[in-house]
């Protein structure tokens, strides 16, 4: 008599991959067994499953059933994952298998995803945002860490959308980044405005001189400790004072305005006149309260646009 998908599916955990019983799976699994991954289709012989499973054994993965579902020709398995070898790690995914003749014939893989499966009751953990090198590794992960540092009851997020790059200045590149939740995101951003530093030995020799990464970043908190001055949130702004790497992350306001003409502001005397001027000291009350834009937030030095009229 053939072993049921639910005996299957707790041999190959349990024995397999939890306890190290690689020849095992010449009496549970099809050969071939058929992999079905995103875009792909792998054939294993039993040699290659154990082959497979020994590479991914060395760090002494365990794994637990959260939901084991079956039928009569098919066992579904979400489960988690847990290091126990060479550093504290964890992933969770959902893995479906066909059962022919009272063997696993086919896999469909939903494919590794940090973390431990969610469950009712459980608190979000929220993580300080790590600081990334460049716009190309903005990631899921990365932009939940931010938004949920903001705000614990922040929704997951299931998939970044797009992260159109919008310019590409001198000193710092930006991207417009465009997510989805697993939820209604009626209360929580749907866009974002990411803002990052560029890299060369010249700016960043320049950078270590000057500070201004730090500014732009202390501008931002004058700004936020000051709610009647009209700016964007600020969901994330940081520097690495060593590497002088630094991430802004902001509200994206460009679905409510549009960009301003500085050439034509800077010629319209009656609107607006430029303090150039090198304070020795913190801006007086007055100066702070007709503020409408800061370009160096420092006790030092800071340099306002001071609305005339």
């Amino acid at each position: 008599m053939h072993r049921s998908g639910i005996e299957l599916i707790n041999l190959y955990w349990e024995e397999v991959w939890n306890n190290g019983n690689l020849e095992l799976i010449r009496e549970i699994c099809a050969s071939p067994i058929v992999r079905h991954d995103a875009n792909e289709v792998t054939s294993l012989t039993h040699d290659q499953q154990i082959a497979r499973v020994a590479a991914q054994r060395t760090r002494l993965p365990f794994f637990t059933h959260e939901v084991l579902v079956a039928d009569e020709h098919h066992v579904c398995s979400v489960w988690n994952m847990t290091i126990r070898e060479g550093g504290e790690r964890e992933l969770c995914g959902i893995e479906v298998f066909r059962v022919e003749e009272g063997r696993l014939s086919h896999c469909w893989n939903s494919g590794y995803i940090p973390g431990l499966w969610g469950r009712d009751g459980a608190e979000r953990e929220a993580r300080e945002p790590a600081i990334l090198p460049s716009l190309s590794s903005i990631d899921t992960d990365w932009i939940q860490d931010i938004l949920t540092s903001v705000d614990k009851s922040t929704p997951r997020v299931g998939v970044l959308q797009s992260v159109d790059r919008i310019g590409n200045g001198t000193l710092s590149e930006t991207a417009r980044v465009v997510l989805h939740y697993n939820a209604d995101p009626e209360n929580y951003p749907t866009t974002l405005f990411c803002k990052f530093n560029r890299s060369t030995p010249e700016i960043d020799a320049a950078n270590k001189r000057v500070g201004f990464y730090e500014r732009e970043i202390n501008t931002y908190s004058f700004l936020r400790d000051h709610p009647d001055i009209s700016a964007p949130k600020v969901y994330f702004a940081a520097t690495n004072p060593d590497t002088g790497a630094t991430n802004i992350v902001l509200e994206d306001l460009s679905t409510r305005t549009t960009p301003g003409d500085q050439v034509r502001a800077l010629r319209s005397r009656k609107r607006t006149r430029w303090y150039g001027r090198c304070h020795t000291s913190t801006p007086s009350s007055s100066e702070r309260s007709r503020v409408t834009g800061c370009s160096i937030a420092s006790p030092v030095r800071q340099c306002f646009m001071i609305r005339t009229g």
